[in-house]
């Protein structure tokens, strides 16, 4: 969140930080995408969750 708002308020100091953040970002995501994945197939398989 405050890396979105930096790149909207201050672009040209933030664009090197910006590439940093970058990996990070994308193993985040994955991480959530699997976990994700995990419940969905709980879901399926009548597994309640709470």
């Amino acid at each position: 969140m405050f890396i979105g708002a930096g790149l909207i308020l201050f672009p040209m100091e933030t664009k090197s930080s910006g590439r940093m953040w970058a990996f990070q970002s994308v193993v985040l995501l994955s991480i959530v995408m699997i976990f994700s994945i995990y419940l969905f197939i709980q879901q399926i398989n009548s597994n309640f969750v709470y």
